[in-house]
């Protein structure tokens, strides 16, 4: 049997994890601190939760997600969990990906958060809004949805060096969930 032992550098990159995700969601959330674009806003919680993922494995990375997704959840106007489902299965998807088939680096960090953006958008737009009978609901697509998608995939590397800066700073070595 394997006996409990408290890591200290592991808890504290996982605390240093868990303010950047709050830090990200003041930042999204609070009007004008980040510029908006025409009508596409910065997502900032997406790109940090999937670079968070890749550097946890799959079991931490969906707590994560579901954290950062109910960050995002908090603020939205329907707030029904939706980006914390998503979110926590995004980012167990990027973390088993990243523990046993992609390595972790940026160019898997920009197709992971290209293709996690793309399918967040495009259940965002179906559910929210073509189900819910929006008339307009393909000009918010390609007025809102994509564009923002643009914009936070602009952003997102700066995201991933937050993450791997306090890697490196915590001797941080990729644990793999068995």
């Amino acid at each position: 049997m394997k006996r409990f032992t408290f890591d200290r550098q592991l808890a504290a990159r996982r605390a240093m994890f868990a303010l950047l995700l709050v830090l990200a969601a003041l930042l999204q959330h609070t009007r004008g601190v980040l510029p908006a674009i025409g009508r596409a806003d910065c997502f900032l919680l997406l790109p940090l939760c999937v670079a968070i993922a890749m550097h946890e494995g799959s079991v931490v990375a969906m707590l994560f997600g579901a954290f950062g997704g109910a960050l995002w959840d908090f603020a939205a106007p329907s707030g029904d969990g939706f980006y914390a489902a998503a979110l926590c299965l995004l980012c167990f998807v990027c973390g088993a990906l990243c523990s046993f088939l992609l390595r972790v680096n940026l160019r898997s960090f920009l197709l992971l958060c290209a293709l996690g953006g793309v399918l967040l958008a495009l259940a965002h737009w179906f559910f929210f809004l073509r189900l819910t009978g929006i008339d307009p609901a393909g000009a918010l697509l390609t007025g809102r949805e994509l564009p923002s998608l643009l914009y936070t995939l602009a952003v997102s590397p700066v995201c991933y060096g937050a993450v791997k800066a306090v890697c490196r700073k915590r001797k941080h070595t990729l644990t793999v969930d068995r």
